[in-house]
């Protein structure tokens, strides 16, 4: 094989969002459903300028020394735009499936109903402040809720039919509260569905697109349900 003639060209459409570090994120769109997420540095947006269909590997790299002052060898150039780019310079992607961890799953809330109750409330994690005090607020709570709970907790006929329910409720809250941060970040959240992980039933939240949003504000949306309630298991 001739690497030198090779002459890559972009299939998939996508968008750059500037991240720390100097590093930003690369949100390609695979087809109207499915996005593909990929972290790169500034060289690898200069090899992406010259990838235009008509260009050779060797143009590229003459361009990029040229250009950028960028001296690459060849092997390298043909690795990071037919491996590391490779979702953006083949016409055969193969995404894995969202939530491939769970099984059974299927959705309960589509994502246009999450957001009826997403925009009215998203405006309650753009303060750092409110998010830090019933952070702990929470903490606090749930501990002296499970503390007091483990004493004075007694199952009986009556309760046996207020726990599930109360426990629907809560899941409900918590998958919320990661809907509602994603949002207020400027990120778009999904469904909330119903699953089977590792054979355990749990609720999920898709906030598959805070993957475009700074470190921080991840840390936020996935601790967020906490902010809804106290903490029971599920899935984000």
């Amino acid at each position: 094989m001739n690497i030198e003639s090779l002459i890559p060209n972009i299939h998939n459409s996508f968008s750059v969002v500037e991240k720390e570090n100097e590093n930003v994120l690369l949100i390609i769109e695979i087809d109207k459903v499915q996005r593909a997420y990929l972290y790169c540095d500034s060289q690898v947006l200069h090899i992406i300028e010259y990838i235009n269909g008509k260009n050779s590997i060797s143009k590229i790299q003459d361009n990029l020394k040229q250009d950028k002052e960028i001296d690459i060898s060849l092997d390298q150039l043909h690795e990071i735009i037919f491996n590391k780019l490779k979702k953006i310079t083949s016409d055969e992607i193969h995404i894995k499936p969202k939530n491939s961890y769970l099984l059974l799953k299927f959705t309960l809330i589509k994502s246009k109903y999450v957001e009826v109750i997403s925009k009215y409330l998203s405006f309650i994690f753009k303060n750092r402040n409110f998010v830090i005090i019933s952070f702990i607020f929470n903490i606090i709570f749930c501990v002296g809720f499970i503390y007091s709970g483990v004493h004075n907790f007694k199952l009986d006929s009556q309760k046996i039919y207020i726990l599930p329910l109360t426990m629907a409720i809560t899941l409900l809250f918590h998958e919320f509260g990661h809907a509602i941060s994603c949002r207020s970040y400027g990120a778009k959240h999904g469904d909330i569905g119903f699953g089977f992980y590792l054979l355990t039933p749990v609720l999920y939240a898709d906030v598959t697109d805070v993957w475009k949003l700074s470190r921080k504000e991840r840390v936020i949306v996935d601790i967020a349900g906490m902010y809804r309630h106290c903490p029971i298991k599920c899935v984000n």
